[in-house]
């Protein structure tokens, strides 16, 4: 069927048609077809608004195996997982995503499972055929009927496309959400699947959010500025405290340190200790606050003229509401370098212990839980922590490892805490969680695995990463790329953790077999080019004007093509020297083809032209003396008759003139 009429089909497509029904779609072809297709449907991406104030989107992925493959590349602290799964597994898959649902790192994930069918395996298989034909044969100069029936077939798979929108939009349509071990039928949310995920996406980024509504204000920037500015809070502008953080209770104006808001950051701070400006904003940020930055700065500015916190801008401890305070809390680019505690001046016996234990763990030294003692113990020990991992951002960049910001961060808390003779280290060390020992225990690990040449195993795997998809996309090439793409992504993933030391193994496994990918690769590479430069060299010596050129030019070229040569290619770089090298040889045999024509024609022209009469009268031979030889070059092998003339024209003279024969064989 071509343009909606049916025609006769010729020779020419009649093996393309038996070509098409040989391909089969790999699983990655079709979860790329999937997904694609899922992108389409769920395009935009579902949102919804949080007191109507907050927008917030789900990232959808697509489960298949393992690991989901993102449809849509915009992060998001909810995602959507929709897998498809056989009518038999349906009910088991449900029950499956119910109890996973429950566990504690699932809690911002709703699933779908949809139920797959034959139609819908047919239509995937369909589509991959006809844009695989269509993307094969596109670019052929061929006869018109096989540039219609290549262009119908990229026709045709877009209309199988919409085919499949409409069974995958029926399969999850009879499917429920599933999210916080709650199923939801997604008939009960709408008709359409986009317009029933934006229904589910509502409520679920209520849940998700539910403690937005404590700040659901998104404050000017400058709101903490004018905040600070104030001196009389008894006379604040309503515009000035959108929040109601200002109460007053008779004569008395006070920062209602008990508004849910405020009550939130200091449990916060009391939780993780001294946090710097930038994490404590991205912390709000995230579920299940959601809290604008503009927002938690101006609470941050509040809770200090409440004297409930400190700020250390600079190198000093800020307590109180002034010009260094407001130069900390101007902006949030300036909030990001000043850091943020709790203003509480005690320190219990659970702090000590805490910071003693921690101290242990990185120093593996025991010390008394006693403030003098823990801070002895960080001025003995942290320096050497400075110097050892003073380089392991570098070495860290220099691998294309993530971490580089961290180990600064880290280098920043050491010198922080080694300020003032380490009078804050049992404070900072004892928190209920210490985001400087957590740094200094995977400081460690990165070393250790550095000290195991891990680094160069990233690197290597960076290059080929790299490099890889850069390659042409021709013949072995272009298998590569196909053939390693899932095996590259799993590797980049790897590549992109933090704790990347933790798949260690894995990550010079996927390199070994990486390696070994890129050097089948190279040898089929090789073995294509050479093929097609013989060949090449076949075809200009079977051309007609070959065989008309005398055996001496015919044996100078020949040496001329023999020549050249490709070399063989085992890795990346070779593949690449090999392509730059079939380059330099294409050009070299149009040159060759042009330097035959061009010959060919003169020794046409040459013999054309009438002889020249010969008058002198050749010189008696002297008595007895042997004639000259004639030295005549012969080649083993030869194609065609008239390239066989010429040699026997040059025997056929020496024998008439009765001149002893040298053959020389090439």
């Amino acid at each position: 069927e071509i343009d909606g009429s049916l025609r006769f089909m010729s020779e020419a497509v009649s093996q393309i048609m038996g070509e098409k029904s040989l391909l089969q779609p790999s699983s990655s072809d079709a979860n790329s077809i999937l997904s694609a297709c899922l992108k389409d449907i769920l395009s935009p991406d579902p949102s919804a608004l949080v007191e109507g104030t907050l927008k917030v989107k789900v990232q959808s992925k697509l489960v298949q195996g393992s690991m989901p493959i993102a449809i849509s590349h915009e992060k998001s602290e909810i995602e959507l997982h929709l897998e498809i799964v056989s009518p038999a597994e349906l009910a088991t898959s449900q029950t499956a995503r119910i109890n996973d649902s429950r566990i504690q790192s699932n809690q911002h994930i709703i699933y779908l499972s949809g139920e797959d069918s034959a139609q819908t395996r047919d239509l995937i298989k369909e589509i991959f055929q006809c844009e695989q034909i269509h993307l094969r044969h596109r670019t052929e100069a061929a006869e018109k009927e096989v540039g219609d029936f290549v262009r119908a077939q990229g026709q045709r798979a877009e209309t199988l496309k919409r085919d499949l929108d409409t069974a995958l939009q029926n399969a999850f349509l009879k499917g429920s959400f599933v999210f916080r071990g709650r199923p939801q039928a997604v008939a009960t949310r709408g008709t359409e699947l986009l317009a029933a995920c934006k229904s589910q996406v509502q409520q679920v980024a209520a849940d998700v959010f539910h403690r937005f509504k404590e700040a659901p204000a998104n404050v000017d920037a400058n709101l903490a500025e004018r905040l600070l500015q104030t001196k009389d809070l008894s006379t604040i502008a309503s515009a000035v405290d959108p929040l109601g953080l200002v109460q007053k209770k008779g004569s008395a104006t006070r920062i209602n340190d008990a508004h849910p808001a405020l009550v939130a950051i200091l449990d916060h701070l009391k939780k993780h200790g001294e946090v710097d400006g930038r994490k404590l904003l991205d912390d709000f940020g995230r579920a299940p606050f959601g809290w604008f930055k503009d927002t938690t700065r101006y609470l941050v500015a509040a809770l200090l003229i409440a004297g409930r916190i400190r700020l250390r801008v600079g190198s000093q401890w800020i307590k109180v509401s002034g010009e260094k305070a407001i130069e900390g809390l101007k902006n949030n680019n300036a909030f990001g370098k000043v850091d943020v505690a709790s203003n509480d001046e005690t320190v219990s016996q659970d702090t000590l212990l805490r910071a003693a234990n921690r101290l242990l763990s990185v120093t593996g030294q025991n010390i008394l839980p006693m403030p003098q003692n823990v801070s002895r113990g960080v001025q003995e020990h942290f320096p050497k922590f400075q110097r050892d991992y003073a380089s392991l951002a570098s070495e860290l960049t220099a691998a294309g490892l993530p971490g580089a910001e961290r180990t600064g961060r880290l280098q920043k808390q050491l010198s922080q805490v080694l300020q003032g003779d380490a009078s804050e280290a049992p404070t900072v060390l004892g928190a209920e969680e210490c985001e400087l020992i957590d740094n200094l225990i995977w400081a460690r690990e990165v070393r250790k695995a550095f000290d195991q040449k891990l680094d160069d195993t990233a690197l290597a795997s960076r290059e080929l990463l790299r490099e890889i998809p850069r390659l042409p996309k021709i013949g072995a090439a272009e298998s590569l790329q196909r053939e390693s793409e899932t095996l590259r992504a799993e590797l980049a993933c790897s590549l992109e953790r933090e704790d990347f030391f933790a798949v260690g193994a894995d990550i010079r496994n996927r390199l070994q077999n990486l390696n070994l990918l890129v050097k089948a690769g190279a040898e089929q590479l090789t073995s294509e080019f050479t093929k097609s430069l013989d060949l090449e060299r076949d075809a200009i010596r079977s051309t007609p004007v070959w065989a008309t050129l005398p055996e001496a030019d015919r044996a100078t070229f020949s040496e001329e093509l023999d020549v050249l040569a490709l070399g063989t290619a085992t890795d990346l770089a070779g593949m690449r020297s090999l392509v730059n090298r079939k380059l330099e040889a294409d050009s070299v045999l149009t040159h060759m083809r042009s330097k035959v024509e061009t010959r060919a024609k003169e020794v046409a022209e040459a013999k054309s032209k009438p002889p020249t009469p010969d008058t002198s009268t050749p010189p008696a031979p002297t008595p007895g003396q042997k004639p000259e030889r004639a030295r005549i070059k012969a080649r083993r092998r030869y194609e065609s008759g008239a390239e066989v003339k010429p040699l026997i024209k040059e025997l056929q003279e020496a024998a008439d003139s009765d001149r002893p024969v040298d053959l020389e064989i090439e």
